[in-house]
């Protein structure tokens, strides 16, 4: 059964498949948004409005796997501004859906201006999102200090000990200890070894 159906808006995928000619002459179509023109059913292919002409003037056939899907149609944004005593609410829609809302409201002890309601619900309406400050993630490196807290690995390591790391391979790590002594231990064995500072 065929997937899209005559009329229907697809993409085609924005790389070669295996089914493309081999000349490349189908290659100024990938990535384009072409038109059902009509479906194929034994070969389980469509025929393209957009290239008709071409291919000895029957256009090319494609086959599922040269289709990314249905083309999104473009919709259009709109904002709708909503006055309710000393509060402005602006709504981002896109094809009549509400998307986003933002508020501005006035100080009672100011004087009240639908314009500049107007311009600051707007503004934060299309304001980009803060980042929190959250603490980055260091990636451990070769010389860190480590403190043993398992033995899952089978490293032979006294919990407890103190182990620097080495070498990184595979999800495992390679520790060394005071005395020398190199093992592989996995990261659930260990843990980051702060040193106290008094």
């Amino acid at each position: 059964m065929a997937k899209y159906k005559v009329g229907d808006k697809v993409r085609i995928v924005g790389y070669r498949t295996f089914h493309m000619n081999s000349f490349g002459e189908m290659d100024k179509w990938l990535g384009k948004v072409m038109t059902v023109r009509g479906i194929e059913r034994g070969l389980h292919g469509y025929w393209m409005v957009e290239d008709c002409g071409e291919n000895k003037g029957r256009g090319w056939l494609w086959v599922d796997s040269m289709i990314a899907g249905l083309a999104e149609p473009d919709r259009e944004y709109t904002v709708e501004l909503r006055f309710d005593g000393m509060i402005t609410t602006a709504t981002l829609k896109r094809g009549g859906r509400d998307v986003k809302t933002a508020e501005a409201r006035c100080n009672p002890t100011d004087t009240y201006s639908r314009a500049e309601g107007a311009r600051v619900a707007v503004e934060r309406l299309f304001e980009k999102k803060r980042k929190e400050d959250k603490p980055k993630d260091s990636k451990p490196k070769m010389g860190d200090k480590f403190v043993v807290v398992g033995d899952l690995s089978g490293h032979e390591f006294p919990i407890g000990d103190i182990v620097t790391l080495c070498r990184v391979c595979n999800g495992w790590r390679l520790y060394m200890n005071q005395y020398g002594r190199k093992r592989w231990v996995y990261d659930f064995d260990v843990k980051p070894y702060k040193e106290n500072t008094k």
